[in-house]
């Protein structure tokens, strides 16, 4: 029964952490486009992942210009913007390795692995798209335009999204990790 008790608190330690972890990216302000609509920052190359807006992900930091990037960006309490590989097994990614459309993301605090890599957790923020590479040492740099998407939503969409919040609902409440009461607004 004490082993019991003792995994209990491990796992709410553990909820608690990420959920500090999380509340970290939320302080991390968006960048401001420009007059032309336009706004600036450090890229930070994904291998096989694509982050989505309002998504959150844990991502693994291994090469240095990556780091850099990063803690550039942390230093002056700025997003990235994370850009996909087209080729992951690229070590060293040119301008023309990337996948034209990335996305604005806020990045947490950076933890040491066994192995030397680093790991964090990303939340993406908005699409962009890429219109030029402003320089690539000791790290790439984008001025990118933010991709404007539709808010509204049609009443097809509308229908499956209660759809899916009534299923997820339901699914909390066969499991004891979820609240009872009804967290997520209509």
């Amino acid at each position: 029964m004490n082993h019991q008790s003792d995994w209990n608190e491990e796992e709410d330690n553990f909820d608690l952490t990420l959920s500090q972890r999380t509340e970290e990216l939320y302080r991390v302000p968006n960048m401001e486009p420009n007059a032309d609509g336009l706004i600036e920052a450090v890229v930070l190359p994904l291998r096989d992942m694509v982050i989505f807006p309002r998504m959150v992900s844990p991502i693994f930091v291994g090469r240095e210009a990556s780091l850099l990037a990063v803690q550039a960006a942390q230093q002056k309490e700025q997003t990235v913007i994370g850009l996909t590989q087209k080729d992951s097994e690229l070590d060293e990614p040119g301008v023309s390795d990337f996948l034209p459309i990335g996305v604005e993301m806020a990045v947490g605090r950076l933890l040491s692995m066994p192995d030397g890599s680093r790991s964090a957790l990303v939340q993406g923020r908005k699409r962009v798209e890429i219109v030029e590479f402003i320089h690539t040492k000791p790290y790439l740099k984008v001025r990118a335009r933010v991709v404007n998407e539709p808010q509204v939503a049609d009443r097809q969409t509308q229908a499956l999204m209660r759809s899916a919040l009534s299923l997820f609902e339901r699914l909390c409440s066969w499991t004891a990790r979820f609240p009872k009461k009804r967290i997520y607004s209509r």
